[in-house]
C-alpha cells in the first residue's frame, strides 16, 4: 500500500479536511507516527485496534468526527502518549480499563459521545494526568476520588490577543460526583 511508503513519518495534520469514510487500517503500519490529528472531520466507523502498534505516538486527536463503536484496548499499548482527544463523537461502551497503562498521559477529553458504564479505578494511575473531561455521556455512579485532580495553570488568548493566565479545573465531569461526595 501508498502507506509503506511513509514508514518514516512522524506527523501528520489531516485536521479540518472534511475527510469521510473510515480510518484506514493501513495506518498501523506508520510506526514511527508521533503526531497524528484526524479531528473536525466526518470520519466513521471504529478506531482500528492497529492504531495499538503506534507505540511512539504522543498525540492522539481524532476528535470531532463520527466515529462509533467502543474505544479499543489496544490504545493502551501507546505507552509514550500525553495527549488524547476522543471527544466529540458517538463512541460507545465502557471507557477501556487499558487506558490505565498510558502512564506518560497528560490530557484525555472523552467527552461529548454515549460512553457508558462506570469510570474505571485504573484511571487513577494516570501519574502523569493534568487535566481530563468526561462530559456529557451517560456514565453511572460516581468517579474514583484518585482522579480529583488539582487546578492547574491555564492560560485564555481573547479574540484581542490579550492573554489571562489563571488556575482552572482539572477536570469536568458534568453532573457526576467524586465516589467520596455521595450524599
Amino acid at each position: 500500500s501508498e502507506f509503506r511508503e511513509l514508514t518514516y513519518l512522524q506527523h501528520l495534520d489531516l485536521s479540518g479536511n472534511q475527510l469521510t469514510g473510515e480510518i484506514p487500517s493501513e495506518f498501523r503500519e506508520l510506526t514511527y507516527l508521533q503526531h497524528l490529528d484526524l479531528s473536525g472531520n466526518q470520519l466513521n466507523g471504529k478506531i482500528p485496534s492497529g492504531i495499538g502498534n503506534l507505540v511512539d505516538m504522543r498525540y492522539l486527536y481524532l476528535y470531532g468526527n463520527l466515529l462509533s463503536g467502543e474505544i479499543p484496548p489496544e490504545i493502551g499499548k501507546l505507552t509514550n502518549l500525553w495527549d488524547l482527544n476522543l471527544s466529540s463523537n458517538q463512541l460507545t461502551g465502557e471507557i477501556s480499563r487499558e487506558l490505565g497503562e498510558l502512564t506518560y498521559l497528560q490530557h484525555l477529553d472523552l467527552s461529548d459521545n454515549r460512553l457508558t458504564g462506570t469510570v474505571p479505578v485504573e484511571l487513577g494511575r494516570l501519574e502523569s494526568l493534568k487535566f481530563y473531561s468526561i462530559a456529557n455521556n451517560e456514565f453511572e455512579g460516581c468517579v474514583p476520588d484518585m482522579l480529583k485532580l488539582p487546578p492547574h495553570e491555564v492560560m485564555i488568548v481573547a479574540q484581542d490577543g490579550s492573554i489571562t493566565v489563571g488556575e482552572g479545573p482539572g477536570y469536568y465531569i458534568d453532573g457526576l460526583r467524586f465516589c467520596s461526595d455521595r450524599p
